[in-house]
């Protein structure tokens, strides 16, 4: 009777554990392949203050997260990414909202 109990405990560990994982890489790829994402990091590599933090932006990080959704034929989207330069790296959260037909940069918040 304990054995089956640790079995299922075990298989609902694994379940949800694997549950996080699907849903983590899937919001990633996502992100990944947006249109926000790709202006996004177009606007960061435009913004002077960054190149002043951490030198000539190299490349960003492999997993970007936040979040893109529409209220009320808005487009709103908020992508928390990680930029590396030659001095050193930042992480910068990118707020932005798409009206009719083009991303607009609301707010970049810098975090060193």
């Amino acid at each position: 009777m304990k054995a089956k109990f640790i079995k299922y405990i075990l298989y609902t560990a694994i379940g949800i554990i694997i549950f996080i994982l699907v849903v983590t890489i899937g919001n990633t790829i996502k992100i990944n392949n947006s249109e926000a994402y790709s202006i996004a990091k177009k606007k960061i590599l435009e913004e002077n203050i960054i190149v002043e933090k951490i030198g000539k932006v190299e490349s960003f990080g492999n997993f970007p997260s936040g979040s893109i959704k529409t209220v009320n034929g808005i487009e709103y989207a908020q992508l928390e990414m990680k930029v590396i330069g030659s001095q050193k790296e930042l992480d910068i959260v990118v707020s932005m909202e798409k009206g009719s037909d083009e991303w607009i940069l609301t707010d970049m918040f810098i975090n060193d």
